[in-house]
């Protein structure tokens, strides 16, 4: 008897461990979706960003970009710990690190992102017209 329910209860951890498995890959999975991220660093203090903001809502609204994943990663409170825990959710971690690695988060930046997270593939800033932006938006979805 003590044999089987042994047996049982190690069944049922592997199941449980399983499920968890699965679960850690449909969150994977969830952030890698085929899309290329536009990815703004945005903080409510950041000059740069009120100029850029607009900018990437108005393209964002008159455009085709459903190959496009857009984000928005707020460094108002200039926490570094939450802001990488947000890049993390948002799949794009990786690439967002190596952009400032070495240094601290520079906002009012719009980084293009491969759909994977891991590399940049342009970066937008405040002095992009509406017109530039929408091109390297494009530009950037059509090299995945």
């Amino acid at each position: 008897m003590l044999i089987k329910s042994t047996v049982l209860a190690l069944i049922g951890a592997f199941a449980l461990s399983l499920n968890a498995f699965a679960g850690d890959a449909s969150k994977q999975a969830a952030a890698y979706d085929g899309k290329a991220k536009a990815v703004l660093i945005y903080a409510d203090w950041c000059g740069s960003c009120r100029i850029l903001d607009p900018k990437i809502k108005a393209v964002k609204e008159s455009g085709d970009f459903e190959h496009v994943q857009f984000v928005t990663l707020d460094y108002t409170a200039r926490d570094e710990d939450a802001f990488y825990k947000a890049a993390k959710k948002a799949g794009v971690k990786k690439a967002v690190r190596s952009a400032f690695e070495g240094s601290s988060v520079k906002t009012g930046q719009l980084f293009l992102i491969s759909p994977d997270g891991a590399t940049i593939l342009g970066k937008v800033t405040r002095d992009y017209t509406e017109a530039d932006i929408a091109e390297a938006i494009s530009k950037a979805a059509a090299s995945v």
